[in-house]
C-alpha cells in the first residue's frame, strides 16, 4: 500500500503501523483492521488510542517534523 488512504491518522500511517504491530505485537497484528484517533491534550508528543483486535492500545509518537 502507498500514499494515504481514508484510514490514515496524521502521523500514524496505516502500513507502517502494521509493520510494527507484526514485529512488537504479534497477538494484536492477525489483521489490518485496526482504527485509531488522536487523544487531545498532550504537550509535545503526539498520543493516540488504537482500538485493534478487541483491545484498545495507547501509541506515542514525537511531533511531526515540518
Amino acid at each position: 500500500m502507498t500514499g494515504v488512504s481514508d484510514r490514515d491518522v496524521p502521523g500514524l500511517p496505516r502500513e507502517a503501523v502494521s509493520t510494527w504491530f507484526a514485529k512488537t505485537l504479534p497477538e494484536l497484528a492477525a489483521e489490518d483492521t485496526w482504527t485509531a484517533e488522536i487523544i487531545a491534550g498532550g504537550l509535545s508528543n503526539i498520543t493516540y488510542r488504537v482500538r485493534v483486535a478487541g483491545r484498545t492500545v495507547v501509541l506515542r509518537r514525537p511531533p511531526i517534523s515540518g
